[in-house]
């Protein structure tokens, strides 16, 4: 029976979350199809971890959330709302504004980043609850307690907007849900594993957690972090003068630019302050659609204890594009080939992540 299957949490942002409402540019809601979504995503993330039976993960996926042809066995309520939504009433330092793009610009006139659009602020609570079947509940506390120590929701959610924590308001087999516990971690991931029970086991590496670095409050670690990622970013050679040759026509016939950043996901929009503003683009097409590719790297904020915060990095290994799709530099008509002169893992791992930033290990690995 349902009622003997309910999951109560407490759930509190810990940072400021871009989530649209049916009006983007006047409200910001948090709805229970937003939740499902980063459940979905996360189910198939740990899952490429343990197979790479695609049907078979979408016959389990199916089971938890339905699909096209069958309903959720899951249903979840947001009991109560916090509508304190904020818009255009807070200023962001320059690095976490560079991290928003999008969602913070820079107010001319103030001379300050603001938001350019309602967002709901770290520190709102909701309480909120999931009614399971007796078969799924256990599949369904291991994975909603992985997804509370990675998930994030709302735009730009990779780069530390949207950070969560769940506090189960019942008596549950894992502890410390509030704060982050690797070995609780690797228990919760075993049971997931074992509950899923994948015919055809994977043992390649696809998920990496990496430790940025601790602090007092998520502004100070996200703060910190996106003045390193800005400056590993900015007038990258070769990609730099690459992509200034190909605006200037001054690649030769067959060449093609060479644009390392590509690693970091699709597209990306590039403006030269030195050809008076002349501008491209960077995407991934397949044949005519353009597509995105989201970044394989993820930021997360989780709290060690009551006063002290962490920052990881959390390294998805997965195919970065499909075999149809190529990427291509745009500027007007004019189309070119890129070579991204580097793969994923070379790129964000070895060279940003061990290289620039000096974190040799990482946390976890699944």
């Amino acid at each position: 029976m349902w009622e003997k299957n309910i999951f109560k949490y407490q759930f509190e942002f810990l940072t400021d979350a871009y989530i649209g409402g049916s009006n983007t540019r006047e409200e910001a809601n948090f709805r229970p199809l937003s939740f499902i979504g980063i459940l979905r995503y996360w189910f198939r993330v740990f899952s490429a971890t343990l197979t790479n039976n695609v049907e078979e993960i979408f016959e389990k996926e199916s089971e938890l959330f339905g699909n096209q042809v069958k309903a959720s066995r899951i249903r979840l309520k947001i009991k109560s709302f916090n509508r304190e939504i904020v818009k255009h009433h807070k200023v962001y330092p320059s690095n976490i504004a560079y991290l928003g793009y999008g969602n913070i610009s820079y107010d001319k006139s103030a001379k300050k980043f603001t938001p350019s659009r309602p967002f709901i602020p770290a520190g709102s609570k909701y309480k909120i609850e999931f009614l399971v079947p007796e078969s799924l509940k256990d599949k369904l506390e291991s994975l909603l307690y992985l997804v509370s120590k990675f998930g994030a929701l709302g735009g730009r959610n990779r780069r530390g907007f949207g950070n969560f924590i769940l506090i189960p308001l019942y008596d549950s087999e894992y502890k410390n849900w509030e704060y982050f516990d690797v070995d609780e971690i690797r228990t919760a991931f075993k049971n997931f594993e074992n509950l899923l029970n994948y015919t055809k086991k994977r043992k390649v590496v696809t998920l990496k957690v990496y430790e940025y670095g601790k602090g007092h409050n998520p502004v100070d670690l996200l703060n910190d972090f996106g003045e390193k990622y800005k400056h590993f970013r900015n007038r990258r050679n070769p990609d730099y003068q690459s992509f200034k040759k190909f605006l200037l026509g001054n690649l030769k016939k067959d060449e093609c630019v060479v644009y390392q950043r590509v690693n970091f996901g699709l597209p990306i929009n590039i403006m030269y302050r030195s050809l008076n503003g002349k501008k491209g683009s960077i995407n991934l097409f397949s044949g005519r659609n353009s597509l995105r590719r989201a970044s394989p790297l993820m930021l997360k904020v989780v709290k060690e204890n009551k006063n002290t915060y962490s920052l990881l990095l959390i390294l998805n290994l997965s195919k970065f594009r499909p075999s149809n799709a190529e990427i291509l530099a745009v500027s007007g008509k004019k189309r070119r080939c890129v070579n991204p002169g580097i793969s994923p893992l070379d790129f964000i791992e070895n060279e940003f992540i061990k290289s620039y930033l000096g974190i040799k290990e990482p946390l976890l690995v699944f």
